[in-house]
């Protein structure tokens, strides 16, 4: 079976730690990728900057904060919409904003989802795993390969 890598963009360290531990066991850590504001990401994304003729990542879906310094959330997902080699990935908003405005704008600049981080850390755990799980086992997607990149 080939990797399944998730990506997570977030600058809030706890957040990332509660994310990966939520993950733990159902993912190789290796698989689990992590970028701290959307700029990492998007270098990551097009291996460019320090990710520069690594391996190339192609995430199974991206979860994403909103709120982030250099390029938030927002800003990241337009970068991606807008660009034919990673248009495709499944773009996944995982914040602490509840407001309409920002579900409305998420849903415009083409979100696959916007999901409220839960204050619990149980319901957080939970959370994390199912997105997760429906991302990479129960959502049926088009496979693109380096050749049609």
């Amino acid at each position: 079976m080939n990797s399944q890598y998730i990506l997570i963009v977030d600058d809030d360290t706890y957040d990332v730690e509660l994310s990966l531990r939520a993950l733990e066991g159902l993912f190789d850590p290796k698989e689990l990728v992590v970028c701290s504001d959307g700029a990492e990401a998007l270098d990551l994304l097009l291996n460019r900057g320090r990710f520069a003729g690594k391996k190339r990542i192609v995430p199974t879906f991206i979860l994403a904060d909103k709120k982030m310094p250099k390029m938030d959330g927002f800003e990241l997902l337009d970068e991606i919409r807008r660009r034919d080699e990673i248009k495709h990935i499944p773009y996944v908003l995982f914040t602490s904003s509840n407001y309409e405005k920002d579900i409305e704008e998420a849903y415009q600049k083409g979100a696959n989802a916007y999901v409220v981080k839960p204050i619990n850390t149980d319901e957080y755990f939970k959370t994390v795993k199912l997105s997760a799980l429906f991302w990479t086992s129960a959502n049926r997607s088009v496979s693109f390969n380096d050749s049609v990149l």
